[in-house]
């Protein structure tokens, strides 16, 4: 039988890649049509890793995909076939008298096994719903102009910063972007080649940055400052006894920050974080390791376990003699903050995911938490937490540096803001083989 096409864009986002689709394109499919649909159009399951026969790309940063849409998109459809996941009320456009421009549903997709998870954020591939809603457009144009036309004039040659509000359908989160666009065509604006916005991990500097701040309350369960447990600190007891100190941290889905020196009883090189993540994976006792702790954190502490959440990431302080990057730079000790390595489904990430950015810099900023303990000391006022005001990270990792920072009112962290940037790569059908609509 012959594939049949479903309109959908590639993208890139902040670090991560993955396919983005319109309500419209997937709500006639029933739920599991539409799961079958994406899971065959990014290649999986592919028992090599490789998604050879889709546009995965074989990690779990390079396999994600999310359903991008403005409120009420395609109801009928999902009315007949079955609702799009997320929040119930996703479509209604208001809530509490909030109100959002576009609906962003995401999807962890699964590398190896056929599974998608959509209780999960992702921080990086929200730049590319922010810039789709512009460039596509989905919000149209009079929309768009009329509120321009309320926003303070930039200066001759610079962007106007358009406001966006997105609503994360998996939490119900409400998310605020910032693109800059260009005051006259209302069209994404188009820095000079090599003066736009720079993310360690990405080549170039072509793109305008995106400004994403994510609210650290509302939403499905929210946390006061992003504090999971509500503690600062938590032990984790695994299943041969032995105990390991975290913190459990929150910008969108639960994070668990492990110190390299709460494994100390393992005898990991002090250099363990700078080395290229083939080894890591392959190292005979870190992967497993780190899923016990990921899964026992889980079950005690009642946070719910799915293929993408919660995250673990390892923190260290860097190394006096700096390391070099997986495109062969140098971060010196004094370029960075800390340390990190994070695992995202399973894999040693690229970068850092950006929902790990941004629970990492709450840490870094709440006093008591093993982020704080690690930073502070090392850089003296950076990362501590004040009453009010920003508190900034930086982030090393194994493809540079990156940055965010934390908006504290009255000592708890309200908001995370980061800088991404998107481009998309493709748009018009990606073909499916027919046999899935059937469940073959």
């Amino acid at each position: 039988m012959p594939p049949f096409g479903v309109s959908a864009a590639f993208w890139r986002g902040g670090t991560s890649r993955g396919l983005v689709f319109r309500a419209e394109a997937l709500a006639h499919y029933a739920p599991a049509v539409r799961d079958r649909i994406i899971l065959a159009a990014m290649g999986s399951p592919d028992l090599d890793g490789r998604q050879i026969s889709g546009l995965g790309g074989g990690v779990s940063s390079l396999s994600k995909a999310a359903i991008v849409s403005v409120p009420g998109e395609a109801m009928t459809e999902q009315k007949a076939a079955g609702a799009l996941p997320g929040v119930s009320w996703a479509d209604d456009g208001e809530r509490n008298g909030q109100k959002w421009d576009i609906v962003y549903r995401f999807a962890q997709v699964g590398v190896k096994k056929a599974e998608l998870d959509w209780s999960a954020s992702c921080g990086n591939m929200t730049a590319a719903a922010a810039v789709t809603a512009i460039s596509t457009p989905l919000i149209p144009y009079t929309a768009l102009f009329d509120r321009a036309r309320s926003l303070p004039r930039p200066p001759f040659g610079e962007p106007l910063l358009f406001p966006l509000s997105i609503l994360s359908a998996s939490n119900g989160v409400l998310m605020r972007a910032r693109v800059p666009v260009d005051p006259y065509s209302l069209q994404l604006w188009e820095p000079a080649p090599g003066e736009g916005a720079e993310i360690a991990g990405v080549p170039g500097r072509d793109e305008p940055g995106i400004e994403i701040e994510m609210p650290l309350d509302g939403g499905e369960g929210s946390t006061d400052g992003g504090l999971v447990t509500g503690r600062a600190k938590d032990i984790v007891r695994l299943d041969d006894g032995s105990e390991v100190a975290v913190s459990i941290l929150t910008s969108g889905l639960p994070n668990i920050f492990v110190p390299l020196s709460s494994l100390s009883q393992h005898s990991f090189p002090p250099d363990l974080l700078t080395l290229p993540g083939a080894d890591l994976t392959a190292h005979p006792v870190l992967p497993s390791l780190l899923e016990r702790i990921r899964t026992s954190a889980a079950q005690q502490f009642s946070i719910p376990l799915s293929l993408a959440s919660p995250k673990v990431t390892l923190i260290s302080a860097l190394p006096a003699a700096g390391y070099r990057t997986s495109s062969g730079t140098r971060v010196e000790a004094g370029d960075a903050d800390l340390l990190v390595r994070a695992v995202s489904s399973g894999d040693m990430h690229a970068s850092i995911p950006g929902t790990t950015l941004g629970a990492l810099n709450i840490g870094a900023g709440t006093p008591g938490t093993v982020v704080h303990d690690l930073v502070v000391p090392s850089n003296g006022a950076r990362g501590r937490g004040t009453d009010d005001g920003d508190v900034t990270v930086r982030a090393a990792h194994a493809a540079g540096v990156t940055e965010s920072t934390v908006r504290f009112e009255k000592g708890t962290a309200r908001s995370v803001v980061m800088i991404r940037t998107a481009r998309e790569i493709m748009r018009g059908e990606v073909l499916v083989p027919e046999r899935v609509l059937y469940g073959q």
